[in-house]
């Protein structure tokens, strides 16, 4: 089934309920093609769709915090500082602020020096640096400070990548 789809295990393995969440039967689902799931530091699940969209599961509750975009969400991670930080196949990556729900607190493209704009997947090394895998290979981003970035290196297959889309 499309959509979302809860188990709740009463006696694992062998006993458990299946609770089917789609745009239909709950208003705060925003799609029906999930592209990345995430829980945040305070429990809250976060859903990208990859229609578009974003929605937030918290106490039982969905609430969709960014329906009007049609960039398909493809990655949802948690950065060191608790944003949520967010790979779309359009727009690069933006965050949203896990309190206000303020999209685009920071936001990293083509313009900022990303080799692409369409991001697979999204994770943080032990210095805080972002690396981030697009359509055209690996790029690396270091920062300075909070929304100021040093640099972005990209390694593609003149760096000795076999493939470029990652």
């Amino acid at each position: 089934t499309k959509g979302l789809n809860k188990l709740t295990f009463s006696n694992y393995p062998d006993k458990y309920t299946i609770t089917v969440f789609t745009p239909k039967i709950s208003s705060g689902i925003s799609g029906l093609e999930v592209g990345s799931i995430l829980s945040d530091t305070a429990g809250k699940l976060w859903v990208g769709y990859r229609e578009g969209g974003i929605s937030i599961y918290d106490k039982g509750n969905w609430q969709k915090i960014d329906e009007t975009s049609k960039n398909h969400i493809m990655t949802l991670i948690v950065g060191p500082d608790s944003r949520i930080w967010v790979g779309t196949d359009v727009e690069g990556i933006y965050t949203y602020d896990v309190d206000s729900f303020d999209k685009y607190s920071f936001h990293i493209n083509k313009r900022s020096g990303l080799s692409s704009n369409h991001i697979y997947s999204l994770t943080f090394d032990n210095y805080g640096n972002l690396w981030s895998g697009s359509l055209k290979g690996i790029d690396k981003i270091t920062f300075e400070a909070k929304n100021k970035i040093n640099n972005i290196v990209n390694y593609g297959n003149f760096e000795g990548l076999k493939g470029i889309e990652i």
